[in-house]
């Protein structure tokens, strides 16, 4: 019997930091401030990059679970590194997103864009995020004061519906909600400062 993960595809997600790019080179489009341009232009990197980490931890993990492809152990290591790159870019870009949220020198129209009805922006989601990140990137100091002891968890592990690492585990439909989400204010950013370019460049 074939068994299918649970991990939605997000591929669908268009790759915002290029055509944002293009927009500034050719138009100008973006904040004129420095400070402000540098959070945004991150926040949309970041959004990307944590979407393209999860499409390829997605993609080894259904390459271990495809019979024909033999159960690719080295599939599975390969999709720990990229969903551990996600989780940890993700709340980045989440930071960044609450720092232009709460940016003094932003206009409401910006701020207006960042909703804090959000769900990425919830005390929960933001915890869930913070606790799996904390567990991936302090491990190696878990091991070397002899906190994990023979049996535990030594690596963020990708089932089938969720990565987790010990007791702490994201579901993948909540991890591509929580980057859908990220990555429509992403698209709305660009937008709003492509429109804002091209209406100061006619007047």
């Amino acid at each position: 019997m074939k068994v299918e993960p649970q991990i939605p595809d997000l591929a669908n997600l268009r790759n915002i930091s290029g055509w944002y790019a293009l927009r500034r080179f050719f138009t100008g489009a973006g904040p004129r401030e420095w400070d402000q341009y540098a959070l945004v232009v991150n926040f949309i990197r970041l959004v990307d990059l944590a979407r393209d980490e999860y499409q390829n931890g997605r993609a080894r993990v259904y390459d271990f679970w495809n019979p024909e492809k033999g159960r690719a152990l080295a599939g599975m290591a390969r999709a720990s590194g990229h969903f551990e790159s996600c989780v940890s870019t993700l709340q980045r870009a989440i930071r960044y997103l609450e720092i232009i949220r709460g940016y003094p020198s932003f206009p409401k129209s910006v701020k207006d864009l960042v909703p804090d009805s959000l769900q990425v922006l919830q005390d929960e989601t933001k915890r869930k995020i913070r606790k799996l990140r904390n567990a991936i990137q302090h491990l190696e100091g878990e091991i070397k004061r002899g906190a994990v002891k023979k049996g535990d968890a030594l690596f963020l592990a990708p089932g089938q519906e969720r990565v987790e690492l010990g007791c702490h585990y994201i579901l993948y439909s909540d991890l591509a909600k929580w980057i859908s989400e990220s990555h429509e204010c992403s698209s709305k950013l660009c937008d709003h400062f492509a429109s804002a370019s091209s209406i100061s460049s006619k007047t």
